[in-house]
């Protein structure tokens, strides 16, 4: 049951099967802004999800939106923060119907689900951060956010 919306409903974790694991994750430097509420993160899933056992790997399922602006005018970044270490994770963007019933009056926030499969293997063990970046697509503007959860990733 969720009660992210204004009533408690039944859901289905959305459809991951499709969702290809990355290729590479690319080692950045954590950006030097402050946190910023206005870019909204609630991560769905964040836990192992092997696909065959021969690829183990986490899964990262989200959505995240700008408060009052128009979710389009942005684009978004996936960050993993283990200590010194910064991943950007490439996601897959999707529709999320569900996310309209709880933010009723924001912009295209339908549009606001990312995901993304992990191969252990680019990651060591250890409690990832999960951020994300919000770029304007017109202007300077680059918001981050926390997620309030972790990928806390133990290997075998």
């Amino acid at each position: 049951l969720t009660g992210a919306g204004n009533e408690y409903e039944c859901i289905l974790p959305f459809e991951n099967r499709n969702i290809r694991p990355v290729n590479d994750l690319q080692l950045v430097k954590f950006p030097d802004i402050a946190i910023n509420e206005t870019l909204i993160i609630n991560v769905d899933r964040a836990e192992n999800e092997p696909i065959s056992k021969d690829e183990k790997c986490v899964i990262v399922d989200l959505h995240a939106h700008v408060r009052g602006l128009d979710s389009c005018d942005y684009e978004y970044s996936l960050l993993l923060k283990n200590g010194e270490m910064t991943f950007n994770v490439p996601v897959i963007r999707r529709i999320r119907p569900d996310v309209i019933k709880t933010f009723p009056d924001e912009i295209h926030v339908e549009l606001s689900g990312f995901v993304a499969r992990i191969p252990v293997r680019f990651l060591e063990a250890g409690s990832y951060e999960i951020y994300m970046v919000a770029k304007s697509i017109f202007s300077r503007q680059i918001l981050l956010n926390k997620a309030s959860v972790t990928l806390d990733l133990m290997k075998e």
